[in-house]
């Protein structure tokens, strides 16, 4: 089919037949589902593995107007850093405006459009699988139906692998100033988030200190972007070294040796909730409170305990704008509701789980890296350049959870921003509600306070909207993959492709190791954690994690993923915690039931169904 689809310079549907131990072509047609042929431009090829982390279930305009906008200048300005010339990134204008689309509701990635960006780094045609891992898709694009290319001149293979050699040459020259970069970005990031009075601000000046907050932070954020390079080649460049140099049941031991890293801020909130909780503790009633009270009555207890109220405090000072979906605007930070922060210190004192030492981390990573030592005894060259490896990618991973923490800080500060432009377009009469507001997008805000929107009938529109998006809620979720065969948001557009077939055993799943450890017990599927209390030992089954999970994470004992990768949120959490967790397991939530007793194997990826018989054994 590839051979017939070169030939014809357009993906083919094909008919054959073997005689005589011969294959014989009978016909071959054009594939109208899917195609390059600007013709049909209206087709697409959407999917959201990677991105669901960030933006999962239904999102409303309002988030994804300022997403859209901020995906598409980030990567604008990481294709300046690695070589993409001006010229190509104009003629792209529109691949780099339609990066992501939101399709019923659901952000997915305009994967053809990735494709054409990526492919404008020199050199990155030719490597397809780096291209795929960038993006974080689980499942790659045909090759009939890949975008073409516009240097399809001789020794254009040549010239991509010179192109090649120039953005390493890039990658490290900025490698030996990266981490002063990190350091840079980080007071950057301070600079732009100094305190201020919003409501004092004027509706003009409010969108004014959006803007001006876009305009400085989005041209640092290639920082970041360069580091999750650098984070993916390293971390991958480790797993490789492991299995090539070292012996087979050692494949596996460089998350050992990434874990434990000091100055990961996304673990610093567990160790403060388990302060919380041992200072709760004390007392029954408070306990109780923090676990099934209501917000007024906690506060009670709160004003009478001095040194839980510090803590508290400071814990939403520096921690006050993570929550679930965090990066969607309509989410309520912990500052606006802080109940699912209580309610995950109660659980905590009142199991216990508080009294864990932790430390479980630094005798995993110790342990591997005696192991790495006698592996490599009389072998300099190589001990030399797994140890580089080593060092770049501990650092690299913990940037990169370092880095995700100030995408929180700004999205909590342009999430202030519009609530604030929503109170007073309701004093004004512009809306109903504030929360109206999450369904214009920024266009449609600016418009309306500079005079150059269209309707001044803004609330009849967040209605309708509201509407629609609260029809998609209900409704069954899209695809994780599919294409559209015209506008893209008609669901008769949509056209679901064939997925695998992970039937292969009913009482048994394999799925992506990322933290080690063997743990059987009950498992609990969540969906929404604000409504999920744990017993102890249980194992947390959900689709993806955020960083607003971590509030549970101390409560299990084990976690499987449906969606991940070695480098996601869930799985560094995992391994800084020592839970043993596997990501990358389809339909897990479906397999799976509440209650199941499950053997989950941290090592191998290997997750076993225990039947009764067994664990009365």
């Amino acid at each position: 089919m590839r051979e017939v689809s070169k030939q014809r310079k357009k993906p083919q549907d094909i008919e054959w037949a073997f005689e005589d131990g011969r294959l014989y072509l009978l016909q071959s047609r054009d594939i109208t589902t899917l195609t390059n042929d600007s013709r049909f431009d209206s087709h697409a090829l959407w999917d959201n593995s990677n991105i669901v982390e960030s933006y999962g279930g239904v999102t409303t305009p309002l988030t994804f107007s300022i997403a859209r906008s901020a995906y598409q200048e980030a990567y604008r300005t990481m294709g300046r850093a690695l070589g993409v010339s001006e010229s190509a990134i104009r003629k792209n204008a529109r691949a780099y405006e339609q990066m992501i689309g939101l399709i019923r509701g659901r952000v997915y990635y305009n994967l053809l459009n990735w494709y054409r960006l990526l492919m404008l780094i020199p050199g990155m045609r030719f490597n397809r699988r780096f291209m795929e891992q960038m993006m974080g898709v689980t499942e790659g694009v045909p090759a009939e139906a890949m975008p073409v290319t516009h240097d399809n001149r001789r020794f254009a293979a040549l010239r991509a692998t010179a192109g090649g050699l120039r953005v390493a040459e890039r990658l490290v020259a900025k490698l030996f100033r990266h981490n002063s970069q990190v350091r840079r970005f980080h007071r950057a990031l301070n600079d732009a988030l100094q305190p201020i009075d919003l409501q004092a601000l004027s509706p003009g000046q409010l969108m004014d200190s959006y803007e001006m907050l876009q305009a400085r932070v989005i041209p640092a954020w290639k920082t970041p972007l360069i580091n999750d390079l650098y984070c993916m080649i390293f971390h991958g460049a480790l797993r490789n070294l492991c299995e090539r140099w070292l012996d087979r049941d050692l494949a596996e031991i460089h998350n050992d040796l990434v874990s434990g890293e000091s100055g990961i801020i996304s673990v610093e909130p567990v160790r403060r909730m388990k302060d919380l909780a041992g200072m709760a503790a004390k007392s029954d009633r408070f306990v109780d409170a923090l676990c099934g009270g209501d917000i007024q009555v906690i506060q009670s207890f709160i004003d009478d305990n001095q040194g839980f109220k510090a803590g508290y405090t400071d814990y939403l000072d520096h921690f006050g704008d993570r929550c679930l979906d965090e990066l969607k605007l309509e989410s309520e930070t912990l500052n606006d509701n802080p109940l699912p922060l209580l309610r995950g210190v109660g659980q905590l004192a009142r199991s216990g789980a508080y009294k864990s030492a932790g430390g479980s981390t630094d005798v995993l990573r110790r342990k591997a890296e005696e192991t790495i030592v006698a592996a490599f005894r009389g072998k300099p060259v190589r001990k030399r350049i797994f140890n580089f490896v080593l060092r770049l990618a501990r650092a690299r991973v913990r940037d990169r959870e370092n880095l995700r923490f100030e995408r929180t800080r700004v999205y909590g500060r342009v999430r202030a921003i519009f609530v604030e432009i929503g109170r007073r377009f309701v004093s004004l009469n512009v809306i109903g509600k504030v929360e109206d507001i999450f369904y214009l997008d920024v266009t449609e805000i600016a418009g309306a306070i500079r005079g150059t929107g269209i309707s001044a009938h803004l609330s009849g529109i967040a209605s309708n909207r509201q509407a629609e998006f609260a029809a998609y809620r209900i409704a069954d979720d899209p695809p994780r993959r599919f294409i559209t065969n015209g506008l893209p948001q008609l669901e008769a557009s949509v056209k679901p492709l064939a997925g695998g077939d992970n039937e292969a055993s009913v009482d048994s799943r394999v799925g992506q190791a990322c933290s080690q450890g063997i743990v059987r017990g009950p498992v609990r599927i969540v969906r929404d954690p604000r409504n999920t209390s744990f017993r102890n030992g249980e194992i947390l089954v959900a689709q993806r994690t955020d960083p607003g999970w971590v509030t549970i994470f101390p409560l299990v004992s084990g976690m499987i993923m449906e969606r991940g990768s070695l480098l996601s949120h869930s799985a560094i959490v995992a391994r800084e915690l020592g839970i043993p967790a596997i990501v990358g397991v389809d339909d897990a939530c479906r397999w799976l039931k509440d209650g199941d007793w499950v053997e989950l194997n941290g090592a191998s990826g290997v997750i076993r169904k225990i039947n009764v018989a067994e664990r009365a054994a």
